[in-house]
């Protein structure tokens, strides 16, 4: 009987596994979590015997059970009324808002960061200016639940305010606190287009201009998709003209391919709609104004510069976003080649607290 016990056991995961995928999520990819989905991992003799399929097969038969979300946003409302709050590093706050809990460490990945910013545009001798995101959750104190973490912006900011000589560093705290509209999206981390134009208002030494406005409905930002409170309300998106005309050229790997805007609606129609600024992160992106504009600037950045470009581009010839974390190519040559007035760092907290991609900085 112990000879055909194996054959029992494989026979009766491949059933269990046809059920899973038969009853299961049809698609790879959450709509909610914006993530795929776990696949299902190679059965091999080294797997098996290692214990390393089990844990694999754990995960995926977790990511396709059947009514997933439903169980994932019970499991996230019930911890909050069992005072839980933040338990998948997310505040269910006041007024609707989804706040991500900060980090607990990271202080001197962020100070190499900076010192990695100071000393580069000390080397290209190009001046510069930085501009750091606070995270939401220390503009928005009044909406952050009791017992919340502190958020130690304070400290981080005044870091970066003594680490900086060469570089111009902006503090923004002051622009985006005690705004009587939305700064900050309520299911997402990012700066709303409100946001953006306050810190490119108190950047610009040119009038900010009028402008025409479109909005959209219906965005579900990353901090909903981390959170499982599927109940909250979305967020509405915007997009700013200022009447001018610019071609967007968008440079990935070995490709470039030009547009006569700079926002890529199509991704109002995805799940995922925060890359219709820009079409998203990539490599390297030029704005080129056509209506004028004076020099060329260079923006050094993550996410969060991707609404802020927009208003930007208004004020130069030439604005380029170049992307550290994709983007490999010896940047001090680029700045010589497209003759680069002004270097503009765009950098939330959070991603200088742990993210190391300056280091490619030469």
């Amino acid at each position: 009987m112990k000879k055909y016990l194996l054959s029992f056991v494989f026979i009766a995961f491949i059933g269990i596994t046809s059920i899973f995928l038969a009853i299961g999520p049809e698609s790879n990819y959450s709509e909610n979590e914006k993530r795929y989905l776990a696949q299902m991992p190679a059965a091999t003799v080294k797997s098996l015997t290692d214990g390393s399929f089990f844990g694999d097969f754990s995960v995926f038969l977790s990511d396709r059970a059947p009514f997933r979300d439903f169980y994932v946003g019970v499991n996230s409302y019930t911890n909050l009324a069992l005072g839980r709050n933040s338990l998948n590093n997310v505040y269910f706050a006041r007024d609707g808002y989804l706040i991500n809990s900060p980090e607990d460490d990271g202080i001197e990945n962020f100070e190499k960061n900076i010192d990695k910013f100071e000393s580069f545009s000390r080397l290209v001798n190009v001046p510069s200016e930085l501009i750091i995101v606070p995270r939401a959750g220390y503009v928005l104190d009044d909406k952050l639940p009791l017992l919340s973490k502190v958020y130690n912006e304070e400290t981080l900011l005044k870091k970066a305010e003594i680490k900086t000589e060469f570089v111009k560093f902006n503090d923004i705290t002051s622009v985006l606190k005690n705004k009587d509209k939305q700064v900050y999206y309520k299911t997402d981390h990012h700066l709303t287009t409100y946001g953006n134009y306050l810190i490119y208002s108190n950047f610009s030494e040119n009038e900010p201009g009028n402008y025409e406005k479109e909005v959209f409905d219906g965005f579900y930002g990353t901090t909903y998709s981390s959170s499982g409170f599927w109940l909250t309300k979305p967020d509405n998106i915007e997009i700013w003209y200022d009447g001018g005309e610019y071609t967007v050229t968008v440079f990935d790997g070995n490709e470039e391919k030009s547009y006569n805007s700079m926002y890529f609606k199509e991704h109002l129609e995805k799940s995922d709609k925060y890359p219709v600024y820009l079409n998203g992160n990539q490599p390297l992106v030029k704005i080129k104004n056509n209506n004028g504009g004076k020099g060329n600037l260079l923006i050094i950045k993550d996410s969060y510069a991707q609404a802020l470009a927009p208003f930007l581009a208004r004020d130069y010839e030439n604005t380029y976003l170049i992307d550290m974390r994709y983007y490999r190519m010896p940047v001090s040559k680029f700045i010589k080649e497209n003759e680069v007035d002004k270097i503009l760092y765009i950098y939330g907290i959070g991603t200088l607290l742990t993210d190391t991609s300056s280091s490619w900085l030469m």
